[in-house]
């Protein structure tokens, strides 16, 4: 789980501090997920109920959604209940992952002064209660529990409403000698987990962030730790309940390589990834939003790459089979040779006849050859047979010459289109790399309207001698920016045989070093989606040319440079 009973506590201040005196606009729900829209103060909010079987979470954001035209059940009985109803608290159990938003309701058709909701974020089993808090009955659930789904706790209409069972104890009701005597009980369990475990609201992160400011083992236990840990541990957590108690936290998102992982209510001296807000809501709504965000960039990736490496392998084979065909064509000068010999002996052909056996006057030993002929054909056809062949082949010679460079080009330019999804950072990127193939006729759109999209900018660097370096993001921007805006004096870099990128180093007719051209053929090879090392030409604008008729981005180069750089580790 990535949000903790302790996070979810400094949510659930702010949200008492911003939403309570809302009352409710609009009630939608796509999927599982639910949004509210609220006014409070004169000002529009939207409280959004994440129900990701990993990650449930709620939280207050600016997002636009598509809003569903057809309601669920569950949607049409909150709107029931709750549209006009005004938010009077936000309230935590203890401090598990459970909260009860109470409101008052507007309408005296349900005889119902208040009714709560309470949000049970518990992983896959996470669920949506609205319930009556004066008889403690449920109204509803987003997700009802029948008998023959639990013979514990049943989540049904008229049924008394339960709370999930919980054996951990809240530090907030606990003194130095109560937490050190839950320890004490337990001291035979790792202390990394024993904190989580017994203790609510800790998450496994927070008991490792424990162990590892006091400098001990996480996997040592609690009877295994002398007089001083033992106290250094309890103290320690204490000095969390008192920043609890006082709302001091500092929301931090810890990252697994460029991907959000936790939330957490303090941040971490461990040596991971960070980024710290100002606020609890902040931190939850960056956490799902950029989870959500990579979740459909990578959907949207694999779908535009799926599709253009069924187009490369189709125009593979067609290359294939066209250099096949350019073998054989060249070839025809065999065909040639025996439609003379034949033409110098068809007075000994008669009609009916499948060979004929004769001397090859082109050759020094003047030797036999045997030539089969169409027997159904008569002397003259089957002459003008082989003839008509070897026009053929040699037409199809000049065709295939041209042909061949196309495919290639072709091939060039849609693994280029792949190199640059890989490295877009935006969704903007793609779309603008998805009307780039549309355009090409490579995707099919069913929009006849143009809808025209926002101009994305170039990637930007400076060199080591403060150069301004400019890299494309797309094969059209990689064609504008060495074919348009480059001057013909900056230096143009490129990934010596393979797709990539174009990048500018912009010179202005000023001296340039080596750490300079070093640098700009780095960012080159890394935004071409290399890691290792990678040999890297480079050229002056002047000799770079683009391929006439041919796609975006392909160009022809000369009195070039090359060098073999390490990618550049630069952060997205």
């Amino acid at each position: 789980m990535s949000l903790s009973g302790i996070s979810l506590y400094a949510l659930k201040n702010e949200m008492k501090e911003q939403l309570i005196g809302a009352r409710v606009d609009k009630i939608y729900q796509e999927n599982k997920d639910l949004i509210f829209y609220l006014r409070n103060n004169r000002q529009n909010f939207v409280l959004y109920f994440c129900f990701s079987a990993d990650n449930p979470a709620f939280y207050v954001t600016d997002k636009k959604f598509d809003n569903p035209k057809e309601p669920p059940m569950f949607t049409m009985l909150l709107r029931k209940y709750l549209l006009n109803s005004k938010i009077v608290d936000f309230r935590q159990i203890g401090l598990d992952r459970v909260v009860s938003i109470d409101f008052e309701t507007s309408s005296d058709v349900f005889e119902l002064d208040t009714v709560s909701l309470n949000f049970e974020m518990m992983g896959k089993y996470s669920n949506l209660i609205l319930y009556n808090p004066e008889y403690n009955t449920i109204i509803d659930a987003l997700i009802r529990v029948y008998p023959d789904m639990s013979s514990i706790r049943l989540v049904t209409p008229k049924e008394n409403y339960t709370l999930p069972i919980s054996e951990k104890e809240n530090i907030l009701k606990l003194d130095k000698s109560e937490i050190y005597a839950i320890f004490d009980k337990n001291n035979i369990e790792p202390l990394s987990k024993a904190i989580y475990k017994y203790l609510e609201g800790f998450s496994p992160d927070d008991a490792m962030d424990i162990m590892y400011r006091l400098q001990i083992d996480d996997k040592v236990n609690f009877s295994s730790c002398n007089d001083h840990e033992k106290h250094a541990i309890v103290d320690e957590i204490l000095k969390i309940k008192e920043k609890i108690e006082n709302n001091d936290f500092t929301p931090t998102v810890i990252f697994n390589g460029d991907k959000p992982s936790k939330i957490l209510a303090f941040n971490t001296l461990r040596p991971v990834k960070q980024k710290s807000f100002e606020t609890m809501n902040e931190a939850v709504r960056f956490f799902y939003e950029k989870k959500a965000f990579i979740k459909l960039q990578s959907s949207r990736i694999h779908e535009l790459e799926k599709s253009l490496k069924k187009k490369i392998e189709s125009l593979n084979k067609a290359l294939e089979n066209n250099e096949k065909d350019l073998i054989r064509a060249q070839d025809r000068d065999n065909i040639k040779l025996t439609a003379d010999l034949l033409a110098a002996n068809i007075y000994k052909i008669k009609k009916g006849d499948n060979k004929i056996v004769v001397n090859n006057f082109y050759s020094v030993n003047n030797e036999q050859i045997e030539i089969k002929l169409a027997n159904e054909l008569s002397p003259k056809q089957n002459v003008e047979r082989l003839y008509k062949k070897y026009t053929k082949l040699k037409h199809a010679e000049e065709f295939l010459k041209n042909r061949i460079p196309k495919l290639q080009n072709e091939i060039y330019y849609l693994e280029s289109v792949i190199v640059n999804l890989h490295q877009s950072e935006t969704l903007l990127e793609l779309n603008a790399i998805r009307d780039e193939l549309i355009k090409g006729g490579y995707i099919k759109t069913n929009t006849k309207k143009k809808i025209k999209s926002p101009k994305v900018s170039f990637r930007e660097f400076v060199s080591p001698n403060g150069f301004k370096i400019l890299a494309g993001r797309n094969n059209i921007q990689n064609d504008e920016l060495t074919n348009k805006l480059a001057h013909k004096s900056d230096l143009w870099f490129h990934l010596r045989n393979e797709p990539g990128t174009h990048v500018i180093l912009k010179s202005a007719n000023k001296k340039y070093t080596d750490d300079d051209i070093m640098y700009a053929a780095s960012i080159a090879a890394a935004l071409s989606g290399k890691t290792t090392k990678s040999d890297v030409d480079y050229a002056e604008v002047k000799y770079v040319k683009k391929i006439p008729g041919a796609k975006p981005g392909l160009v022809t180069y000369k009195n070039f440079k090359t060098v073999t750089v390490e990618p550049l580790n630069f952060k997205k």
